[in-house]
């Protein structure tokens, strides 16, 4: 690289192990007279070896002595022509440091900063063409001062090189910058001027066919054969002239493999997966254009300084930025328009996006205000580790059908994921039930640097690598298969490379990963591959729903050919490394025209409901993984290492299985399919795109062991009411699929809709992160007729259907489908009701570990009388609400008003499920409640345990007042006597008692449990409230203690606050114009599946019973706007505190306080979280519990993948209750 005036510039790579890019100086007699050195013009100039798509930044080091003139040095880059970044160094940053990209306000994120990269974009590098403004320049200022100010930074679309593009070289979206990274921003002092630089380098990049035709590098000879020998660069003119000193093993500007002569071989081939990323510490600087001079005539520039140690590694693309014609982000997202099609709005192409911008004037007078600086670099951390794009309009489409359902599924599956703002830890792949649910593992960083995992964080075997043929290059997509290959990335007929990982994307039932793979010449694209991993979540369709299988799915779009390569191993039926396995081989009939492949795995040994709990996975020890493919794939099963070297070598697998069963890492077997896909065609500039669906189902019968009414039951799953066996199950969800991706992007659009008006864009990736973990939690069982959900808790304790578990993920299920809550309280209510829990309170769980609900005769549960018996209640009465409505638009879910509103008022449950083709859609669930019909069935379940509520409410009035020494939900802070938030849900669930009674027509109960509840509330804010007014208090007792009062949620849940709801839980049901299209409800359009006309009258119907009109608050209105402010005084860094004895909170609880606060605080809580989201350094899904301070660990306890995270869900759940008016008058809150 070359060295000048003492210093030194090189452009590096992660795919060269951060080693110098191949440079080589011009030839003589070079037609552009470009010259090594230019004194004269005090330009160094060499020639820069380019692979399209390759991502590089720039290091530089000026070597003391320094002019002593100069306290500072000013970079500014510059691509064909037009300025692109600036830079400052100093002696502060030891002179030295590197350029990854550049900042740029962006807009869409709501004054967040953008990082772009650079890349090679290929454009203009074919053999017969040499464009000479493919060059890129650095000039470098003198400057004798700087000045901190305040951050200018302008879009990257209102620079000229936003405007026009940087020619051959792509800014690629890295993602955004974190909120709390430091900048600094100078003016710069300079003592030279852009006409005249102190120095100025200049790299013309070009491709190996141009630098032949150039002259610049020798050509390949051709040996006597006609094979083309091992291929040598070699310039033929001397590069001993430019100072290669600079490089070295571990220097402080990156470390490299050290020097590479430039006369070896450079094969086309990408280069190969480095063994260990490599870290290095660095000041990583960006200037930014367009500043007013504040001091005209003086010579200052603005600039901005970040410094932090940048680990290295290969750059992500992503879609380019959207135009000013793009829809924008911050628009109100809209609902799919139909049925089948994607989202209305702008598209998005898939490949390279070409020319991105960035650019600004500069002054070429000296000593005049130049431009803003920027630098930037990410401080301790992968700034590849970031998703790109905060476009939530992105719609990709795939064009090419095989067949046309699934090519149309494709399309709507890879386009309804929009771009995700949110950076979790985690992210979920294929999360089903308790023991399906596998994760991806360290999500912020690419997928194949570790392998997914189960919840716990053990490893499990799940890996998928790509090859192109043309090449013998092999990509890692997913796990680390790459280690059973040559660690040197060079096998006997392959070589292994990286991928470009352009990042991840999901909703609530889809994660998708895309990557660009490099292309095997300059004539082509790179290929876009798409890795989606679909759990759909269907509150239209149980049957779907419980079935325990998710979808993997491929798509490519490109121009050459790939291979792709999937595989699984034992760890998904087994915690235990030593477990020996059995397997089978089926190729089976889908229908008269299909057939499929499936591989079965099973332990040798099944323990029936038996979790590996000692083995600290809680992995089950029973059941069969069932993994099927198309029969167009080969497949093989054998020993990891073999087969995936094989793949890597041929592209393909021999169709073979093992036949020695062992254990599951004993020569280690796999149950692999490879899929080729031919994609080239007569036109390399035509993409071709095609498709391939993978599924993996967890089969176990039974599921779990059940003390029921009749006894200790086993129980069955669900969908063998439908189902004779396996092989029928698994052919109906692998054709499917098309269904399964529009019921579920039917309910993604909704949920991103919905949330983006109840929060904002944070809280779309927030309840899409929550959703497939709560239903991750369950297990569907028994029959029709008699419907059952079983829940664990799990990773707190393995308790079964824990009631304050089921609790605070309530609101999801209210929101998405009630009857599914409903299913959730029966096993609890059956087994209560059949005497078999000896308490006159509610029992805190079915079992003390899933999957063995066997209950607690002897009555020894934990210790929670006042929490479960106030959760039940609570429950309760919203499960009746959501029965009781008459309109589509005054539902609690949407979701419950489609299908077919027919019903048996004759069957024994009035919540049986029964299910019809609708809409050309079979098995879509019947109408919940509504009208007449909602009522009835309200009251047919609340007479069969009607003792039960009551018996409970009784509890409640006598010990809910003044709770004495006991726990409630939050058991890991401990017992605690007079507890104001535990006594609060006991009076609420006594308010809820009266209206239950009034529901059934009995008024002396219901105005009893009236007045007792009024008197308590009376007495409560006595006994609650602090001296001064101004908050609650954690116990009565404990003065100067605060508490979250996230009981009042339930209050406003359960229309018990009209000042709030402006409305009653009576006048819910009064008719309104109801068009066949959702018209009114929140975001204008629902519309891909209509509700039944017949399912709404538009007459005025009463709910049952003898419930009045609630006119009066219950709990006065001031407790809410005191709580609101005080939650406002004592926030964090990460959010709300649970209560005054920690800095840890549970975001569930945050949500349901957030929910009935003022807008300002419950978007500061909800912004707040979401940094922690972004920031956390929990490794763990989606957790719970979390300190709001430091780094936002884990506290002690450990909770991660819990149900509970349904409470994130209660914004939504409270702006549809009560008619759909839960939230209105919190819009218009001031403080």
């Amino acid at each position: 690289m070359p060295t000048y005036k003492g210093i030194t510039l090189s452009l590096r790579s992660a795919a060269h192990d951060t080693a110098p890019l191949l440079e080589f100086p011009p030839p003589p007699h070079h037609a552009h007279a470009v010259a090594v050195e230019d004194a004269a013009a005090a330009t160094a100039a060499v020639y820069v070896l380019a692979s399209p798509g390759l991502a590089f930044w720039i290091a530089y080091h000026v070597k003391p002595p320094v002019p002593p003139e100069a306290r500072f040095f000013v970079f500014k880059l510059f691509m064909e022509g037009r300025h692109v970044v600036s830079w400052g160094v100093g002696e502060e940053e030891g002179w030295r440091g590197t350029t990854m990209f550049g900042l740029f306000e962006e807009s869409a994120w709501k004054g967040g900063v953008e990082k772009r990269a650079f890349a090679f974009g290929g454009r203009g590098m074919g053999a017969g063409e040499d464009h000479e403004s493919r060059v890129l320049e650095v000039r470098v200022l003198r400057a004798r001062a700087r000045v901190r100010v305040q951050r200018e930074m302008s879009g990257l679309g209102e620079t000229e090189v936003g405007k026009k593009g940087a020619g051959g070289i792509d800014l690629v979206n890295a993602g955004r910058l974190k909120k709390e990274n430091p900048k600094r921003f100078y003016k710069f002092a300079l003592i030279d001027s852009l006409r005249t630089p102190y120095a100025t380098f200049r790299y013309y990049y070009r491709s190996e066919e141009q630098l032949q035709t150039l002259g610049v590098i020798a050509r390949t000879p051709v040996s006597d054969d006609g094979s083309d020998e091992e291929p040598a660069i070699d310039s033929g003119n001397g590069f001993t002239d430019l100072d290669l000193s600079f490089i070295s093993r571990r220097s402080e500007d990156g470390p490299s493999s050290g020097t590479e002569p430039y006369a070896t071989a450079v094969p086309e081939s990408p280069p190969p997966v480095a063994p260990e990323r490599l870290e290095m510490a660095v000041s990583s600087n960006y200037v930014h254009p367009e500043a007013e001079n504040p001091c005209p005539g003086s010579a200052i520039e603005d600039a901005a300084v970040r410094f932090g140690h940048v680990g290295i590694s290969p750059v992500p693309e992503s879609p380019r930025t959207p135009s000013p014609c793009d829809e924008s982000p911050q628009k109100k997202p809209s609902a799919m328009s139909s049925l089948w099609g994607p989202p209305q709005g702008p598209r998005i192409a898939m490949g390279n996006s070409g020319d991105v911008p960035v650019v600004v004037p500069d002054s070429s007078t000296k000593g005049s205000v130049a431009e803003a600086a920027v630098v930037e670099a990410v401080a301790g951390g992968d700034w590849l580790q970031r998703t790109p794009s905060p476009d939530r309009s992105i719609y990709r489409d795939f064009d090419s059908p095989a067949p046309a359902a699934y090519a149309a599924a494709a399309s709507l599956l890879t386009g309804i994921v929009a771009a995700s703002s949110l950076t979790p830890p985690v992210l979920p792949l294929t999360v089903r039930t308790p023991y399906m649910s596998t994760w991806l593992n360290n999500a912020r960083d690419e997928p194949w640097s570790k392998w997914p995992m189960f919840w716990t964080g053990d490893e499990i075997g799940f890996s998928l690598l790509a090859a192109v043929p043309d090449t013998h290059t092999v990509y890692p997509l997913l796990g680390r298969p790459h280690d059973s290959l040559d660690p040197s990335g060079h096998g006997e007929g392959y070589n292994v490379s990286r991928a470009i990982y352009k990042g991840s994307k999901y909703d609530a039932s889809t994660t998708n990963l895309t990557y660009a793979i490099p292309p095997p010449s300059h004539e082509h694209e790179p290929l876009e591959l798409v890795l989606s991993f679909l759990s759909p979540i269907t509150p239209t369709s149980t049957l779907r729903q419980s079935i325990p299988a998710s979808y993997v799915s491929v798509h490519v779009k490109g121009t050459f050919n790939i291979d792709v390569y999937i595989d699984v191993n034992g760890q998904w039926v087994s915690g235990h490394r030593e477990a020996r396995i059995v397997w089978d081989f089926s190729h089976s009939a889908l229908d008269e025209k299909h057939r499929f492949k499936t591989f079965k795995v099973t332990r040798e040994e099944e323990l029936l409901f038996t979790e590996n709990r000692f083995g600290g996975n809680a992995q089950a020890e029973w059941g069969s993984l069932y993994f099927t493919a198309p029969s167009d794939v080969r497949h093989e099963c054998g020993t990891s290492a073999i087969l995936r070297q094989r793949f890597s070598a041929t592209g393909t697998l021999e169709n073979e299985v093992d036949s020695e069963y062992r254990s599951i890492m004993d020569e280690e077997p796999v149950f692999a399919f490879a899929k080729s896909f031919k994609l080239s065609g007569n036109s390399s500039t035509k993409a071709s795109t095609d498709q391939v669906v993978f599924t993996l189902a967890h089969i176990q019968d039974p599921v779990v062991q059940f003390a029921s009414a009749r006894g200790l039951t086993y129980m069955r799953p669900l969908w063998k009411s439908w189902f004779g066996d396996v092989e029928q199950l698994l052919t109906y969800h692998y054709l499917d699929f098309e269904n399964a991706v529009t019921l579920a992007a039917n309910y993604s659009a909704q949920l991103e809709l919905d949330a983006y008006e109840s929060g904002s864009e944070n809280y779309v990736d927030i309840v899409a992160l929550s959703a497939r973990q709560v239903m991750g939690a369950t297990s569907f069982s028994g029959t029709p007729e008699e419907p059952l959900i079983f829940l664990k808790e799990i990773s707190s304790n393995g308790n079964s259907q824990t009631v304050d578990v089921i609790f605070p993920a309530w609101p999801f299920f209210l929101y998405t489908n009630p009857r599914w809550g409903a299913w959730l309280l029966e096993p609890l209510i059956e087994h209560m009701n059949s005497g078999q829990y000896p308490n006159k309170y509610s029992m805190h769980d079915l079992g003390a570990h899933f999957p063995n609900l066997t209950g607690h005769a002897d009555g020894n549960d934990e210790y929670m009388p006042v929490e479960e018996c106030g959760d039940m209640l609570i429950m309760g009465l919203s499960l009746v609400n959501s029965l009781t409505y008459g309109s589509s638009a005054s539902s609690q879910s949407v979701w419950s008003t489609m299908g077919s509103a027919e019903w048996d008022e004759d069957a024994l449950n009035p919540f049986a499920l029964t299910t019809s083709e609708y809409q050309g859609i079979e098995h879509i669930d019947n109408t919940w409640g509504g009208s007449t019909k909602g009522g009835k069935q309200a009251q047919k379940w609340l007479s069969k345990s009607y003792n039960l509520w009551k018996q409970w409410s009784g509890y409640l009035v006598e010990f809910s007042l003044e709770p004495h020494n006991q726990l409630s939900t939050d058991d890991f802070a401990g017992w605690l006597a007079l507890h104001s938030n535990l006594a609060l849900k006991g009076i609420v669930g006594i308010k809820a008692m009266s209206e239950l009674a009034a529901t059934l027509g009995n008024e002396a109960d219901a105005k009893y449990y009236q007045n007792v509840s009024d008197v308590y509330i009376d007495k409560w804010q006595e006994f609650a409230i602090s001296r001064d007014g101004s908050h609650a208090k954690l116990a009565y007792d404990w003065y100067g203690s605060w508490t979250t009062i996230y009981s009042l949620y339930a209050d406003a849940l359960l229309c018990f606050h009209p000042t709030i709801t402006n409305t009653s839980t009576s006048t819910t049901a009064h008719h309104e114009e109801d068009s066949d299209v959702l018209s009114h409800q929140k975001g204008d359009i629902q519309a891909p599946l209509h509700p039944n006309p017949d399912t709404h009258r538009k007459h005025h119907t009463d709910l049952p019973g003898t419930r009045k009109p609630i006119t009066k608050d219950f709990i006065p209105h001031h407790i809410y706007e005191i709580q609101s402010r005080w939650y406002g005084y004592v926030m964090q860094k990460f959010g709300l505190p649970l209560d005054s004895r920690h800095l840890y909170t549970k975001s569930d609880w945050e949500f349901e306080a957030a929910a009935v606060t003022s807008e300002k605080v419950r978007g500061d809580i909800l912004d707040r979280v979401a940094t922690w989201l972004n920031d956390t350094v929990t490794d763990r899904p989606f957790t719970d519990l979390y300190e709001t301070e430091g780094e936002g660990g884990f506290p002690n306890p450990f909770f991660f993948a819990r149900p509970v995270v349904g409470g994130h869900f209660a914004f939504l759940a409270l702006e549809r209750a009560c008619g759909g008016t839960g939230m209105k008058p919190f819009k218009a809150w001031e403080e």
